[in-house]
């Protein structure tokens, strides 16, 4: 009888040891992967392996975070907002949204986590181009010698951020605030160099 029971403790001590190991190895796993980021895009809101363990590690360190919720406060949003309406005309088309980034660029061009589960709740409010590196509505072609393009503006936005070693700090994080159209000046419009050209050549042949 004392054996089996002797039996019975060691083998539930190699299991907590076990649990142990593993719950280390997935809470440090994430530290040696790299974080995923999104092409052509300065945050992800969807990505695979987030470490949330770790994060519940953190939330649970420090009650504080417990129910974080920090948002953009902005008027009601549109999916995407109209050329034409009661205020004008806008020179280039762009979405509103609310996102809730998993892994974002910071300030310093690297990628990092971003605190976001049911416990923490960061959203950032943003604006992207629809039609960007195009030429801006309406305006285009009135002013003879200038050319339009729509560009994208980003603003940086703190937000809370893993950091290697299991902890968490604030972050600058890059997003993309608003679309603008940027006017250039290239020159005398070709066309009226060329009529220019045909009235000289046919001045000299009179």
């Amino acid at each position: 009888m004392k054996e089996s029971q002797s039996i019975i403790s060691v083998f539930n001590v190699a299991i907590g040891l076990l649990l142990v190991f593993n719950n280390v190895h997935s809470d440090s796993q994430w530290q040696n992967e790299t974080i995923p980021s999104c092409k052509g895009q300065t945050f992800c809101e969807n990505v695979a392996n987030y470490p949330f363990d770790a994060v519940k590690k953190i939330i649970s360190k420090h009650s504080l975070l417990k129910n974080y919720s920090n948002l953009d406060m902005v008027e009601p949003l549109k999916p995407t907002l109209p050329m034409h309406s009661e205020y004008g005309t806008k020179l280039c088309q762009s979405i509103e949204k609310i996102i809730f980034p998993k892994t974002a660029e910071n300030m310093n061009n690297e990628w990092s986590y971003v605190l976001n589960t049911d416990d923490v709740v960061q959203g950032v409010h943003i604006e992207k181009c629809v039609n960007e590196g195009k030429r801006c509505s309406s305006i285009n072609g009135l002013a003879r010698g200038y050319i339009t393009v729509c560009k994208q503006r980003y603003v940086h936005n703190q937000l809370l951020g893993l950091q290697k070693g299991g902890s968490y700090t604030y972050q600058q994080f890059r997003f993309p605030s608003n679309c603008y159209c940027y006017i250039e000046y290239v020159g005398p419009d070709i066309r009226l160099v060329e009529v220019a050209d045909f009235q000289n050549k046919s001045s000299d042949i009179n």
